[in-house]
């Protein structure tokens, strides 16, 4: 084989294949470390955002498999500490962990598609009111594969709600009182 200082290199067909090997592998490698970053990214996107994702599945009960990171900053409740115990309940009152039982168990039977108010309690005290949004997931069979859930800080808003329902009793209690009333006029034949 001649090679010239500044000519095109010529390759047998045993360092062609080895070659082709070679870079099949180094372009493997690129895709993997791509996805990777790809995915780096969207779990940091998912760990700053306002919301808690949530996902459980039936082995042979219910567990919650995986829960963003975003739960310590947005509640203060430990990450760890609910998959390892594997209970949100443990932050509920009684009356909302019936609510939340009752939505799961709803889950279990077929329901699709789900969504209550709740209201938490992290381990030094604080209360929040929360909305969770819940998607179940059926294999082919119709049986339940998971359940995948957005939890959302609802506090400020229950707050105003509260506020407004608050200021409409109010008013209603000035009209009464003042014996004012409100009328209604009906027109027509």
């Amino acid at each position: 084989v001649s090679q010239s200082r500044y000519g095109p290199r010529e390759l047998s067909a045993e360092q062609f294949a080895v070659l082709e090997k070679f870079s099949a592998h180094v372009s493997a490698y690129l895709e993997l470390l791509s996805s990777q970053r790809q995915l780096q990214q969207a779990f940091a996107l998912v760990d700053d955002s306002p919301a808690v994702l949530i996902k459980w599945q039936p082995l042979p009960l219910l567990k919650c498999v995986y829960v963003s990171n975003s739960i310590e900053s947005l509640f203060q409740i430990s990450r760890s500490d609910l998959l390892q115990q594997n209970n949100l309940l443990d932050y509920m009152s009684p009356e909302h962990q019936v609510e939340y039982q009752f939505l799961f168990k709803h889950h279990e039977q077929g329901l699709s598609l789900g969504q209550i108010n709740l209201q938490l309690r992290n381990p030094n005290g604080r209360q929040f009111w929360v909305r969770l949004l819940t998607k179940a997931f059926f294999d082919a069979t119709g049986t339940l594969h998971s359940i995948h859930g957005l939890l959302t800080d609802n506090t400020n808003q229950h707050f105003l709600e509260q506020k407004i329902n608050d200021a409409n009793q109010q008013m209603r209690m000035v009209l009464a009182a003042s014996g004012l009333g409100t009328w209604t006029i009906v027109t027509g034949k």
